[in-house]
C-alpha cells in the first residue's frame, strides 16, 4: 500500500497497474480517517465521535466510489475501452492519494502562507489528473478519450437534475 501510495504521488507511470481490493479499502478507510478527524475537532464531538463520524464518511466514500467506478467504467466501455470494472475501481482509489495532502493545506492557508482555496485546488486538479491518466491505463484508451470520459460524466451529472425537474414537472401536468 506505501508502494503505491508512493508511486502514485511521486512516479505515476510506475504506480501498480492493478490494485488488490483490499489495499482499495485500506485507502478509502486511510482518507477517512484524515477527512473526518479535523471536522470532528471542530464540531468537538469527541472521540467516540470522531470514530463515528470517520466511519459514516467511511461509507460515503465507498458508496461515492462504487457509483463513480460504475459511471466511468460505463462510459469508458462506451468509448471502446478494455478495462473492468474492478481495474476502474483500482484506478479512482489510487488517484485519491493526494487527498492525503489537504488538511496540510488547510494549515498552510490558517497560517497565511497561501491564498483560499489555492492548494486546495491544485489538489483537486492533481486527483483528476490521476484519475485520468490511470483510467486511460486502466481500459487502454487514449488521452482524448479518457478525457471524454470525464467530460460525459460532467455533462451527465449536469443533465440529470434537470430530467428529473421535467419529468416532475410533467407528472404534475398530467397527474393535477
Amino acid at each position: 500500500m506505501l508502494e503505491s501510495c508512493f508511486f502514485t504521488l511521486c512516479r505515476p507511470s510506475r504506480a501498480p497497474a492493478e490494485l488488490r481490493m483490499g489495499s482499495a479499502m485500506a485507502i478509502w478507510g486511510l482518507l477517512a480517517l484524515v477527512l473526518a478527524l479535523p471536522l470532528s475537532g471542530q464540531l468537538g464531538i469527541g472521540g467516540w465521535g470522531a470514530w463515528g463520524l470517520s466511519l459514516l464518511t467511511f461509507a460515503v466514500l465507498q458508496l461515492s466510489w462504487f457509483w463513480l467506478s460504475s459511471a466511468l467504467t460505463l462510459l469508458g466501455k462506451l468509448l471502446g475501452g478494455q478495462g473492468s470494472a474492478e481495474a476502474t475501481l483500482g484506478a479512482i482509489a489510487q488517484s485519491a492519494w493526494p487527498i492525503l495532502l489537504l488538511p496540510v493545506a488547510k494549515g498552510l492557508e490558517r497560517m497565511g502562507l497561501l491564498g483560499a482555496g489555492v492548494l486546495e485546488l491544485a489538489i483537486g486538479l492533481w486527483v483528476l489528473i490521476l484519475a485520468t491518466f490511470f483510467l486511460r491505463r486502466a481500459h487502454t484508451l487514449g488521452w482524448g478519450r479518457a478525457i471524454l470520459v470525464w467530460l460525459m460524466l460532467g455533462t451527465l451529472l449536469a443533465i440529470t437534475p434537470l430530467l428529473l425537474l421535467l419529468l416532475v414537472a410533467m407528472l404534475a401536468v398530467v397527474f393535477w
